[in-house]
């Protein structure tokens, strides 16, 4: 199939609001470790919360944040402090990390995103389920947070998560890539940009 380029134009077709939570969290002291030659391993023992990593993120202070099946943790070199964001995501792993340009962290599991931030959160809930691999979140080169799912590709704007298209076909290939200025969203037969100027 042909692959056609078009702009995506900013028009909204959802709109879900925020609840704020505080976000209580648990430091434990790493362990040792293991090492072998140039690698440092960490596990279970060692204070990480779970050996099963969905994704990554080093935040802007050099913190490592990992999303593990039994909870997001943040390793500084020497401790282990996984946040309790239960309540706020309804249980569910957390799939994707990312920082928006304000410092707030990005949570994306499989029906809901929290932001966090010195304790608090902002939780949008209610978005379509998606499984591990289709969540696709990104922060873009004005450190604004995009998501897509099968619900479409949404961007966070202050307190709302505003839905930028409708489901598409396909949805469950859909990919996002943040470049410089722009954003891109490629789908089974499409590729699509949206940037404050072409």
């Amino acid at each position: 199939l042909p692959i056609s380029l078009r702009r995506l134009e900013l028009t909204v077709f959802r709109s879900i609001g925020a609840t704020r939570h505080d976000v209580a969290d648990n430091a434990i002291e790493a362990g040792a470790g293991f090492r072998q030659g140039l690698w440092h391993s960490y596990s279970v023992t060692d204070g990480l919360p779970s050996s099963i990593i969905f994704d990554m993120h080093q935040d802007r202070s050099g913190r490592l944040w990992c999303a593990t099946e039994q909870g997001v943790c943040a390793f500084d070199g020497s401790t282990f402090r996984t946040l309790n964001l239960e309540i706020p995501l309804g249980g569910a792993p957390v799939q994707r990390i990312r920082e928006d340009g304000g410092g707030w962290l990005w949570l994306a599991s499989a029906a809901a995103l929290a932001g966090y931030r010195n304790g608090k959160s902002l939780v949008f809930s209610g978005l379509e389920p998606a499984a591990p691999d289709r969540r696709q979140l990104v922060a873009d080169g004005l450190g604004r947070i995009w998501l897509v799912d099968r619900g479409g590709v949404m961007r966070v704007e202050d307190d709302r998560l505003v839905g930028l298209s409708r489901p598409v076909s396909g949805a469950a290939d859909i990919r996002l890539f943040a470049g410089a200025g722009s954003v891109w969203i490629g789908g089974p037969s499409w590729l699509r940009r949206f940037g404050e100027s072409d």
